[in-house]
């Protein structure tokens, strides 16, 4: 499962297409979100999801449509 910051599951909207998840936390992982983002006028946002711990761990970068 898949989380804003503000802990809203934006699972759903991955499958359905309405959202494009970029996972990793390079540079260029945040470049490839942000070209995206700016190629279909949109923003990103970081992603998160819960480690085997159950800790909420930053895992990469949405882009919503």
């Amino acid at each position: 499962m898949y989380y804003t910051k503000e802990r809203v599951e934006i699972t759903k909207r991955i499958e359905k297409g309405l959202t494009k998840l970029f996972i990793g936390m390079s540079v260029e992982v945040r470049n490839e979100a942000e070209n995206h983002a700016k190629d279909i006028g949109s923003y990103t946002y970081e992603s998160y999801t819960d480690n085997e711990s159950g800790k909420r761990v930053v895992i990469g970068f949405a882009v919503p449509r």
